[in-house]
C-alpha cells in the first residue's frame, strides 16, 4: 500500500520571472496533446496510489515514469509530424478570346523635322530704272525707286536664300511702243544676318551705263567697262566710284566718279538721292546729280544702280542710268580696317 505522506504533495517546479515566461511563450507555441498528457502525470503522481507491489515513493515514481513517457514523447511527435499536403492547385478559367484578332500598332512617329522649314526675317529690295531718251529740254530724264519691305524667307537645302542676291543686275530693255523708254528692274532678297562690315569696303566692278542724249543722232548711247568702288561704314556710310573707264560700240569713252553719302544705312542698303557725278563723254564734261543704291549680297560682292541728270543739261547729255556689280578679286578684296 502506497501512502500519501511518501510522496510529494505536488511536484516542484522552479520558478522563473514572469518576463522570462512571456517571452518564452512569444517563441514557442507547446502542442495542447502533450500538455494534456503532462497534467494527467501531475494528477495522479500527487494523488494516493493503489497497491501496486512498490515499497517507497521513489520505487512508484519510477513506475510512474516507465508508463507514461512514452505517451508523452508520442504525443509529442504526433504533434510535430508535418502539415497535410495542399490540396490540387487552383486554376483560373479559360480567357475569352475575342473573334477579331487584336491588332497592337505602335503609336506613330513624329515627323522628321524639315530643315528648311524655319523662316528667318529678310529684306527684300525692288529697284526700278527708268530712262526717257532725248536731251533735258527734249524732255529726257532718269528716275530711280527704291522699295524695301520686310519679309520672311525659307533657306533653302543647302542654306542660301531663294532669291541669290549675286545674280546679275537686270540691264536696261526698251519698252515695247512709241515713246522709246527704257526700263531696268531688279529685285533682291537679303536676310538680315547679312549686313554691312564696319571699316573701308573696296572692290572693282563691272558697270554698264545708258546715256539718254549721247550718240551722234542725239539717240541713246549704251557704255560698259570698269570702275573701282569704295566705301567707309562707321556710324554713317560715305562711298566713291572713281576710275570710270566706259566705252560703247560707236567708239564714245565715258570716265568720271561717283561719290555718295548715307546717314541712316539699313543693314545692308545704302541710299542716297543727292549723289553727285562728274561724267566725261567724248571730250564733253558735265556735273549731275542723281540718286544712288548699294547693297551686298550673300557673296559678299557689291551691287548697285545709279542714275543722274545734269542741272540745264549744259553737256547735252539728257539722263544717265548705270548699273554696278563687284568683280572677283585676287587676293580677295572686301574690309580694310
Amino acid at each position: 500500500m502506497i501512502l500519501s505522506g511518501d510522496l510529494p504533495s505536488h511536484p516542484t517546479f522552479p520558478r522563473q520571472p514572469h518576463h522570462r515566461l512571456t517571452a518564452r511563450r512569444a517563441r514557442f507555441v507547446p502542442d495542447h496533446g502533450w500538455q494534456a498528457a503532462a497534467l494527467l502525470a501531475v494528477a495522479i503522481i500527487s494523488a494516493p496510489f493503489p497497491a501496486s507491489g512498490c515499497d517507497n515513493g521513489a520505487a512508484c515514481g519510477i513506475g510512474i515514469n516507465g508508463f507514461f513517457m512514452p505517451l508523452i514523447t508520442s504525443s509529442m511527435v504526433a504533434g510535430r509530424s508535418p502539415v497535410a499536403a495542399a490540396g490540387p492547385p487552383v486554376t483560373m478559367p479559360d480567357s475569352i478570346l475575342p473573334a477579331e484578332p487584336v491588332v497592337i500598332r505602335p503609336p506613330p512617329r513624329p515627323a522628321a523635322a524639315d530643315k528648311t522649314a524655319s523662316s528667318v526675317p529678310a529684306h527684300r529690295i525692288e529697284l526700278a530704272q527708268w530712262l526717257v531718251p532725248g536731251s533735258i529740254a527734249e524732255g529726257g530724264e532718269a528716275t530711280l525707286t527704291v522699295h524695301v519691305d520686310d519679309v520672311s524667307i525659307r533657306p533653302t537645302a543647302g542654306g542660301a536664300t531663294p532669291d541669290r542676291p549675286d545674280a546679275g543686275l537686270s540691264p536696261l530693255r526698251q519698252v515695247q511702243g512709241a515713246s522709246g523708254d527704257w526700263l531696268a528692274r531688279h529685285v533682291v532678297v537679303l536676310p538680315h544676318f547679312l549686313s554691312w562690315p564696319l571699316g573701308t569696303w573696296q572692290q572693282p566692278v563691272a558697270m554698264q551705263m545708258a546715256c539718254g542724249s549721247c550718240r551722234k543722232d542725239g539717240g541713246v548711247a549704251h557704255f560698259s567697262g570698269t570702275a573701282t568702288f569704295e566705301m567707309t561704314l562707321d556710324r554713317f556710310t560715305e562711298g566713291w566710284i572713281e576710275d570710270i573707264d566706259l566705252s560703247s560700240a560707236d567708239s564714245l569713252r565715258a570716265s568720271g566718279a561717283i561719290s555718295f553719302w548715307d546717314e541712316q544705312p539699313s543693314r545692308h542698303l545704302a541710299v542716297d538721292h543727292e549723289a553727285v557725278m562728274t561724267l566725261d563723254i567724248g571730250g564733253v564734261k558735265g556735273e549731275l546729280g542723281g540718286s544712288l543704291a548699294t547693297w551686298s549680297g550673300q557673296d559678299r560682292r557689291i551691287a548697285g544702280m545709279f542714275v543722274a541728270t545734269q542741272i540745264g543739261d549744259s553737256a547735252g547729255f539728257g539722263g544717265i542710268a548705270g548699273q554696278f556689280r563687284g568683280e572677283p578679286c585676287a587676293p580677295v578684296c572686301g574690309v580694310e580696317n
